[in-house]
């Protein structure tokens, strides 16, 4: 009920921009794990407001993103460009979620998610591309 309450209330902050978008109710549930209810709504305000064009019905920010990050793969991992190239594997098919959801869904523990959190609180969206590095 909780978790309803906040994305519900969120919705009707931006109802035109936003509304909700699948994903917000990973990063709402991994706020309300260690918030109250308030805080988690103006938690979600601020992580979603951040990066409105990843949860608009468009998602130019989150496509903007993810070509970066896949310039950022063929320079710091060519040979797993490449290889992914050959397989016909696109970063999109994992990195949606993984930026929607801010690693909330996969492929990281729940600990680890929450420690990266704190990185990206304090350092930026930075976190999101060097995390996903690291990853692959």
């Amino acid at each position: 009920a909780t978790l309803r309450r906040v994305l519900y209330a969120y919705a009707l902050r931006n109802p035109d921009l936003v509304g909700y978008c699948q994903g917000m109710n990973f990063v709402c549930a991994g706020l309300l794990t260690v918030l109250s209810e308030e805080d988690a709504f103006w938690g979600l305000c601020v992580l979603i407001e951040i990066r409105l064009g990843y949860y608009t019905p468009t998602m130019a920010s989150l496509k903007v993103d993810q070509n970066v990050l896949n310039r950022m793969i063929s320079y710091k991992h060519p040979k797993l460009y490449r290889h992914m190239g050959k397989l016909g594997v696109s970063i999109f098919a994992f990195t949606t979620s993984w930026f929607l959801c801010l690693f909330m869904q996969n492929p990281l523990p729940y600990n680890t998610t929450l420690q990266f959190w704190d990185y990206l609180f304090c350092y930026g969206d930075e976190m999101l591309f060097l995390m996903a590095l690291e990853i692959l």
